[in-house]
């Protein structure tokens, strides 16, 4: 599919207000656009609010550090949960955020135990204090939630309408820094010194050195800057820290195999490497520049995204994924591109081989196909619901998938559960639902 399509294709997308955080903004407004007047008269599920600790481990539920709100909210794709840590309040926009966001509490908390041991504040002390600002005592006060919950994935789709060549606009001039913590003060040296100090000790506590979340940042600069200075090499933390270091990264195993290329590598190496990566897969140059200048995917994440693109080898058209990916505009987004390339990666390896991705260019929605003409929608949702949303996207988008030459079937893949409403509607319109798809 050229890229002037997908230009086009936001021409073909209705207004509207959407309302889904995970699948789609997209999907509210698809209803309108299927044109269907009997749908008026459909009896729709109202998403549940859900309890923690009847959806949930009991280990994940609370530790020394935090514990999870019992309330939990699903938008009728995806949960949302409230963290209450001695670091302050965080929101996890699904089931994968959250496995994240409670690593990082284990980390900061291991990292707060570091910056109190008598080794650390020795060298801390050899940095200097204007070097550290306070380096040490890093416990914040909580400072309400972190996060801003107004976007999100479901505002996906609806930047899927200003379509792929409004993207540029997203470029951030930040992603060509070596460094994208704290290394104020520091001259072109020390900067580089300072940053690859910082992806070490992001390594030694499990967390990713870009992050979003303030609070990492805020331990992790300061630890790293302290340590760089006072020549408080980021091994040594794990002779005095024990417990939860390693947890923010191993828990998505997608991210996990990165950890050392992150360590090592600058992100200027980082997005070198994707390129050629990408290029290996013929993905369009002007695409490639979108997507590696779309600092919604940190380095870490645009990594993982192209190294999950780069399992699923003999696909053609992979490039047709990277131009949705390109459209994200915040890390819940991101992280939803990557849980669903993952998904397809999966398929790929442990249900069939995929022959070709397929871009429904009225709805900038990916598909695949196997050789014997399956027709794939993968779809990383915690937990799907017979809403209208649901039913709006399925009957809009297919117009453009019955348009697919040689479809023997059509399978619908979804992360967690369905509820038995909207797996007996997607039945019915033809669709074989296979649902807990992650375990």
């Amino acid at each position: 599919m050229k890229l002037e399509a997908v230009k086009q294709a936001r021409l073909g997308c209705a207004d509207s207000s959407l309302a889904l955080r995970s699948l789609t903004l997209l999907i509210g407004s698809a209803l309108l656009v299927s044109g269907n007047p009997s749908m008026a008269q459909t009896e729709f599920e109202s998403p549940p609010t859900f309890s923690a600790s009847k959806i949930l481990p009991p280990e994940l539920l609370t530790g020394p550090d935090y514990r999870i709100a019992e309330q939990v909210i699903n938008d009728g794709f995806m949960n949302t949960y409230t963290i209450n840590s001695r670091f302050g309040t965080f929101t996890a926009s699904s089931n994968e955020e959250l496995l994240i966001r409670v690593g990082e509490v284990h980390a900061i908390a291991a990292m707060d135990d570091w910056a109190n041991s008598e080794q650390f504040v020795k060298g801390a002390r050899k940095a200097g204090k204007d070097r550290l600002g306070s380096a040490t005592r890093l416990v914040i006060d909580p400072a309400g939630t972190f996060k801003d919950t107004a976007g999100g994935v479901k505002e996906i789709f609806q930047s899927a309408r200003h379509g792929i060549d409004e993207a540029g606009d997203r470029v951030s001039d930040k992603v060509s820094g070596e460094d994208d913590g704290e290394g104020g003060g520091l001259d072109v040296k020390e900067l580089i010194g300072y940053s690859r100090a910082k992806r070490q000790y992001a390594a030694e506590f499990g967390v990713d050195p870009y992050s979003t979340n303030p609070v990492v940042q805020e331990h992790l600069g300061r630890l790293s800057r302290a340590g760089f200075a006072g020549d408080v090499g980021a091994g040594a933390a794990l002779t005095v820290v024990d417990g939860g270091v390693g947890m923010a990264i191993s828990v998505a195993g997608h991210l996990q195999s990165l950890k050392e290329q992150v360590r090592d590598m600058s992100p200027n190496e980082l997005r070198e490497l994707n390129e050629k990566k990408l290029r290996a897969m013929d993905v369009e140059q002007s695409v490639i520049d979108l997507y590696l200048g779309n600092y919604a995917f940190s380095p870490t994440y645009q990594t993982a995204f192209v190294a999950t693109l780069e399992e699923i080898d003999g696909a053609a058209d992979r490039g047709e994924f990277v131009k949705v990916a390109v459209l994200a505009k915040d890390e819940d987004q991101a992280l939803f591109r990557l849980s669903q390339a993952r998904m397809y990666a999966n398929y790929h390896k442990s249900v069939k081989p995929l022959r070709a991705f397929v871009l429904v260019s009225e709805l900038l929605v990916i598909a695949a196909r196997t050789a014997d003409g399956a027709l794939v929608v993968n779809v990383p949702a915690d937990h799907v619901f017979f809403t209208s949303s649901l039913a709006g996207f399925f009957r809009a988008a297919r117009s453009g998938l019955d348009s697919v030459a040689g479809v023997s079937s059509k399978q619908v893949w979804i992360a967690g559960g369905i509820s038995p409403m909207a797996q007996s509607w997607l039945e019915e319109s033809g669709w074989t639902v296979h649902a807990d798809a992650k375990k």
